[in-house]
């Protein structure tokens, strides 16, 4: 592993952020000095080690220069411009992942014939069968069968694989924010579009689980059945 002139890698000394060896050996060095600090394992990672990366009882090497010494004030200060740094950052794409999100939701919509509505939020929705009874609502709970689509058409789930609905209550964040606003416009038996830009969906996670694969910043577009609203 390494780091970047640029992005320091920063820690408090003493305070076992980093392993035991490193924190003992960058404790004896001074700013501007460039060193090798060899470690047993048992100053390391031990017989655990990390996953495939570092293999159990493994010695290790780092090669350290100390760029720079902060005492409680500097430090404070340098986390503060940092999270206002990254805070920027994340804005900025925000602003700019969310046009792109509406852009790939519309043409998806255009290409799939859907006269989807949409809301302020990014989500756009279609009910392409109206169901009976009440539109579901905070408390009830669903089951609901579906298939969720990336914009390029590639299916990354869906409950039919297993025959079985999903099932969970509304409104307790059980399901991504793009279903909690989108499934009270549906009702009982009725089936549509819920087309999720990604700050409703995951955002800039990736997903990687139990044979779902999803890329960050991604558009979820589902098509749904809601098998059974029971009400609160």
């Amino acid at each position: 592993d390494r780091s970047a002139k640029e992005t320091p890698f920063i820690f408090q000394v003493g305070y076992r952020q980093v392993i035991e060896g490193l924190d003992e050996g960058v404790a004896a060095l001074r700013v501007g000095s460039k060193a090798a600090i060899y470690l047993s394992s048992a100053k390391g990672y031990g017989a655990t080690g990390v996953g495939t990366t570092i293999a159990p009882n493994a010695a290790l090497i780092f090669d350290v220069e100390v760029m720079d010494v902060m005492d409680a004030a500097q430090y404070d200060k340098y986390i503060t411009n940092l999270e206002a740094k990254e805070r920027k950052e994340f804005e900025a794409h925000a602003k700019e992942q969310f046009k792109k999100d509406k852009k790939e939701i519309q043409n998806f919509a255009i290409s799939h014939k859907l006269k989807v509505k949409r809301l302020d939020s990014g989500l756009s929705y279609v009910v392409t069968k109206v169901g009976k009874g009440d539109n579901a609502r905070a408390g009830d709970a669903l089951e609901v069968h579906y298939e969720g689509f990336l914009t390029n058409d590639q299916l990354f789930d869906s409950s039919l694989r297993k025959n079985e609905p999903y099932q969970f209550e509304l409104g307790k964040e059980k399901v991504i924010a793009g279903w909690e606003e989108g499934l009270p416009f549906f009702n009982k038996g009725s089936e549509g579009w819920l087309l999720v830009p990604s700050r409703l969906a995951y955002g800039r996670r990736a997903i990687e689980e139990k044979g779902i694969t999803i890329p960050a910043d991604a558009v979820l577009c589902f098509k749904i059945n809601v098998v059974e609203v029971k009400k609160k």
